[in-house]
C-alpha cells in the first residue's frame, strides 16, 4: 500500500490479517498501531526538532509506552533500510537513534505530561562536561557559559559537543573563531562558528559550505545575550567526514573572511559550481512546493520546502527566507530520490513566530520564484 492515506489503509489491512491469524486483542492493537505509525519516527526525526521537549512529549503521548516505542524504532529502521541503498545513511541513523533515546528518557521520567526542566538538564550537562574535559572545564565554568546562551542550547547539543563549544568560546579573543568537530564513524562534521552577529551570517555560512562542495545536513543558530552567535553547521563531503582534509577547512575559514570583507562573490562561486554540475548531467526537474506549519512549535514557524536536489539549492532557499525578513534558528535537510526535503524553523521581528498571512504568502512566493530560477 502506498500513496496518500496509505497508513490508514495499511492499518485496516493489518487488522483483517491479524484477526484471520487469531491474534490476541492486545497484539492486534499493537500491530495496528505499528502499521499506522510506521513513518512517525522517521518523519519526526528528519523534519521536526528532536530537541524541542514539548514536541517530543507530544510524540511520547501518541506512542504510549516503552514497548511500543522499541517496536516502532525497530520497524522504522527496517522500513528505511529496505527502501534502497541510497535512502539510509549514518546521519539519518543518528537522528533516529537520538529521537529514540529522547523519547525513552520521557518514559523513564515517569510522566509524558512533564517536559524535563532546564535546571535539571543544566546540572546534568555541566557535570558531564567537567567529566569529559577531565577538569579542564569545571561545572561552574560550563554553567557560566551556558547561561550566556539561550535555554534551548541545553537541549540542542550533546555534552561532548558543548565541551568543544565552550573551549572555543573561552579561547575567543575577538573577531571570528571557528572549529571543526569530526564524527568519522557517523560520516559528518560539525563546523562551529563563534563571533559577533551580522547581517546574512547564516546565509554566508551556507554559501561558503556549498561553494566548497560540502553537503549541509542540518544547522543550528544560538544567539548569546552579549550579541555574539554560535552557529553549528552539520556537513559531509561525498557522504563522509572530511576529517582527512585540513586544507579544505583552512579554505572554508579563508572564504568566510573574504565573504565578510566583500571580496568573495558567493553567488558567482555557486553559479560556477552549478554550471559544472549541469554539464555533468542532472536529475529531471522536480516542481517545488512550500508548506507552512504554525501549529507544531510554540517558538517558531516551520517552513517545509521540497525541491529538486541541485547544486547550492539550500543557499538559494536560505537567501529567499532572509530576503523575506525571517531569521533561521534551525534547519534540517534530507535528500531522497533526487529531491531535497528541507525544514526551517524561522522567526520574524522580535524573535517571534510569523503569523501575518501577507508576510507568509510573500515568503512562499519568494521561495517558489527562487527555486524555479535555480
Amino acid at each position: 500500500v502506498s500513496g496518500e492515506g496509505h497508513e490508514s489503509a495499511g492499518r485496516k489491512m493489518a487488522a483483517k490479517i491479524g484477526r484471520r491469524l487469531g491474534l490476541a486483542r492486545r497484539d492486534l492493537d499493537i500491530l495496528e498501531f505499528l502499521v499506522e505509525n510506521h513513518q512517525a519516527l522517521s518523519d519526526f526525526s528528519q523534519k521536526q526538532d528532536i530537541n524541542d521537549t514539548e514536541l517530543v512529549s507530544n510524540l511520547a503521548r501518541r506512542i504510549g509506552d516503552e514497548e511500543r516505542l522499541s517496536l516502532l524504532y525497530l520497524l522504522t529502521f527496517a522500513d528505511i533500510r529496505s527502501v534502497g541503498v541510497d535512502v539510509w545513511n549514518n546521519w539519518k541513523g543518528m537522528l533516529l537513534r537520538n529521537l529514540y533515546f529522547s523519547l525513552l528518557r520521557v518514559f523513564e521520567s515517569g510522566s509524558v505530561e512533564r517536559a524535563p526542566s532546564a535546571d535539571a538538564r543544566e546540572e546534568t550537562v555541566c557535570a558531564e562536561i567537567a567529566r569529559l574535559s577531565a577538569g579542564k572545564v569545571t561545572a561552574k565554568d560550563a554553567s557560566d557559559t551556558v547561561k550566556n546562551l539561550p535555554q534551548s542550547y541545553l537541549f540542542n547539543h550533546s555534552p561532548a559537543s558543548m565541551w568543544r563549544h565552550i573551549e572555543l568560546i573561552r579561547a575567543h579573543s575577538g573577531g571570528v573563531s571557528t572549529c571543526v568537530i569530526h564524527n568519522e564513524t557517523e560520516g559528518f562534521d560539525e563546523f562551529v562558528f563563534w563571533g559577533k552577529d551580522r547581517s546574512k551570517l547564516f546565509l554566508t555560512l551556507c554559501g561558503v559550505m556549498s561553494a566548497n562542495g560540502l553537503n549541509i545536513l542540518g544547522a543550528r543558530a544560538e544567539k548569546a545575550s552579549d550579541g555574539k552567535v554560535l552557529d553549528v553547521m552539520y556537513v559531509s563531503k561525498l557522504g563522509k567526514s572530511a576529517a582527512g582534509s585540513p586544507e579544505l577547512w583552512r579554505k572554508v575559514d579563508d572564504d568566510i573572511g573574504r565573504a565578510f570583507a566583500g571580496t568573495l562573490d558567493l553567488d558567482a562561486a555557486l553559479r560556477k559550481r552549478r554550471k559544472f554540475a549541469l554539464s555533468s548531467g542532472g536529475a529531471p526537474p522536480v516542481p517545488p512546493s512550500v508548506q507552512v506549519d504554525n501549529r507544531s512549535s510554540d517558538r517558531a514557524t516551520i517552513v517545509e520546502v521540497v525541491a529538486g536536489d541541485k547544486e547550492g539549492v539550500l543557499y538559494y532557499i536560505t537567501s529567499a527566507l532572509v530576503d523575506a525578513g525571517f531569521s533561521i534558528s534551525h534547519a534540517k535537510v534530507s535528500t531522497r530520490a533526487e529531491r531535497v526535503f528541507d525544514v526551517f524553523y524561522v522567526t520574524g521581528r522580535g524573535g517571534r513566530k510569523v503569523t501575518n498571512a501577507r508576510s507568509l504568502e510573500r515568503m512562499k512566493r519568494g521561495l517558489l520564484d527562487a527555486l524555479k530560477a535555480v
